[in-house]
Order: structure tokens, then C-alpha cells, then sequence
């Protein structure tokens, strides 16, 4: 649903209520093979350099989770789309709406238009106000929780699967 109705604020027939201001891709298999990087090549980036360059924010949302501050990981496996923003005409206030969630939602960077890198965004920053009275015990309880509903409904539907568990995230390879 949230795909559709991306694509409908996209439409010239869109009101200035409804436009479009961000738009979200998954990384691995949407954007690119999964486990692979973004090629210089990749036919989708001039489509979201053409995204950008309209106000929009897009934002890519992956799994891969490399809680490295200097983002040299993310940088690497969106090399292509990240040297394109850099080359592009796009002002930096258009390069500034390209932000990277990934680790299952642990680490924000965002693309800093003056300097043409993505940038760690603090957590205290982005995260909402419930998110820091969450206790790391309450967390793993929860966790625990979906991790043993992830085991029965694989062993219910005689499903071999691997479980991957993450410091806030747990799910199903």
C-alpha cells in the first residue's frame, strides 16, 4: 500500500497536499542483488537522482548492519548512487534529502550535500522520545519473544530457516 501510494503522489494529478516528499527503498534485491553494491551502472540511479532533484526525499532502508560511525561500509555498497549525487548538478539542500537506514533501523546517515559524503546522524537525534525510556532488558524480552514466534511458525510449517538475531531486531534468513 505504501508503494501505491507513493506512486500516486508522483502523478502530475497530485495536490500540493498530497505531494510526495519522501520515498523509501529497500537496499538488497529492490535497489540491488542482495549482498552486492550499487553500480555506477545501475539503471535506477538516474531515476533517483531525478528524485532528488525535484525536493524529495528519498531514503534506502537495509538490513546490512555496520555500526561503523564512518559509514565506509554503506559507502561502499551504495558506491555507484553516492559518486552520482557527488557529480550531479543537484544543489546540496537536494543532496541533503538522501538519508541510509540501516541495521534494522540502528544506525541513520545522511548525505551531507557540502562535503558529498553520508554522515552518521546521532541516535538521540532521530530516534522519537518513547525509543529512549526503552530498557536494553525490555528490549531483549521482546526479542526473545519474537524470536521464539519466528522458531514455531517455522517448525509449524516444517520450514528451515536461519534466525538472525540483532541488538534490536530479529528475523528470518
Amino acid at each position: 500500500m505504501l508503494a501505491t501510494a507513493q506512486l500516486l503522489a508522483l502523478t502530475t494529478s497530485a495536490s500540493e497536499n498530497t505531494k510526495l516528499r519522501l520515498i523509501t527503498f529497500d537496499g538488497d534485491v529492490t535497489l540491488y542483488p542482495d549482498g552486492s553494491t550499487l553500480l555506477p551502472s545501475n539503471p535506477v540511479i538516474p531515476f533517483l537522482l531525478d528524485l532528488l532533484s525535484q525536493g524529495i526525499h528519498i531514503g534506502i532502508v537495509t538490513a546490512a548492519g555496520y555500526p561503523d560511525p564512518n559509514g565506509s561500509e554503506y559507502t561502499r555498497r551504495l558506491a555507484g548512487l553516492l559518486e552520482a549525487v557527488a557529480e550531479s548538478d543537484l544543489t546540496p539542500e537536494q543532496k541533503n534529502n538522501l538519508a541510509i537506514l540501516g541495521g534494522e533501523c540502528n544506525y541513520l546517515f545522511r548525505y551531507n550535500g557540502q562535503a558529498n559524503r553520508l554522515e552518521w546522524v546521532e541516535e538521540d537525534i532521530w530516534r522519537l522520545d518513547d525509543m529512549s525510556m526503552w530498557k536494553d532488558s525490555d528490549i531483549s524480552i521482546f526479542l526473545d519473544i519474537a524470536e521464539r514466534v519466528l522458531r514455531e511458525c517455522a517448525h509449524t510449517m516444517r520450514l528451515k530457516v536461519q534466525i538472525v538475531r540483532k541488538p534490536r531486531a530479529v528475523g528470518i534468513k
